[in-house]
C-alpha cells in the first residue's frame, strides 16, 4: 500500500487489527503515539505488517530484493477495489491488487481488507503460482458480467478463482505456514 492520505484511514484499521501481533508488549500510551503518527503519514503500514507477520511467526524481519523475512517470504497487504474492466462486455470486478510479484522469489503472506464486508483476508501464496506474472496479482472477490451499469456489490465471494485455494481463516495461520518454495533454512521456526 502506498502512504497516501486517502489511505491512511484504512492504515489505521491495519494498525487497530494488528497492532497486538506487532507489539505484544504494547501499552495503550505507544499504541496512541503510533496512531497519530501514522496519521500524520509518517508510517508505513508495509514495514508495520511485516512486522508484525515476523513477530506471530517467529522469524525475523530482513528485507532484501524479492523478500521480506528471513524465511525468503514476501508480506502484502492491500484494500479491495472495484471497477470496470470492460465497458463493451459490461464486465466488473471487486478484488485485490497485489503490485511487484514479478520482482518476488519467494512465497506472499498476503493481508486484504474487504471494504464492503469491513473484514481482513489472509493468503499464502507458494512462488510458482505466480512467478509467471508479469507486476500484478488480481486477487478476484466478486465479478459481474453483463452488467452495463455498476453493478451492486456486496463485497461476498461470488465464484472460485485459482487465488481461492491459497486463502487461509486467521492471520496466525497464515504467519506460521512453513510452506512450498521457503528456503530449507526456513521450514523451522526460528525463535531468537
Amino acid at each position: 500500500m502506498a502512504t497516501t492520505d486517502n489511505n491512511i484511514a484504512y492504515d489505521l484499521l491495519f494498525v487497530d487489527e494488528f497492532y497486538k501481533y506487532a507489539y505484544p508488549n504494547g501499552t495503550k500510551e505507544h499504541k496512541s503515539v503510533y496512531i497519530e503518527i501514522l496519521k500524520e503519514g509518517e508510517i508505513q503500514i508495509s514495514t508495520f505488517m511485516e512486522n508484525a507477520i515476523a513477530k506471530t511467526a517467529g522469524i525475523k524481519r530482513d528485507s532484501i530484493y524479492g523478500a521480506d523475512l528471513s524465511d525468503g517470504s514476501e508480506v502484502k497487504a492491500a484494500v479491495s477495489s472495484y471497477r470496470n474492466n470492460s465497458v463493451l462486455r459490461g464486465q466488473w470486478m471487486h478484488t485485490y491488487e497485489v503490485q511487484n510479484v514479478n520482482t518476488k522469489t519467494g512465497p506472499i503472506r498476503f493481508v486484504g481488507y474487504n471494504k464492503i464486508l469491513k473484514e481482513f483476508e489472509y493468503y499464502f501464496i507458494p512462488n510458482d503460482a505466480f512467478s509467471h506474472l508479469k507486476g500484478v496479482m488480481t486477487l478476484p472477490i466478486e465479478t459481474f458480467s453483463g452488467y452495463y451499469y455498476s453493478p451492486t456489490f456486496t463485497g461476498k465471494r461470488s465464484g472460485e478463482s485459482k487465488w481461492h485455494k491459497y486463502q487461509v481463516a486467521t492471520f496466525e495461520e497464515m504467519c506460521n505456514i512453513k510452506g512450498p518454495n521457503a528456503p530449507k533454512a526456513a521450514l523451522t521456526k526460528d525463535t531468537n
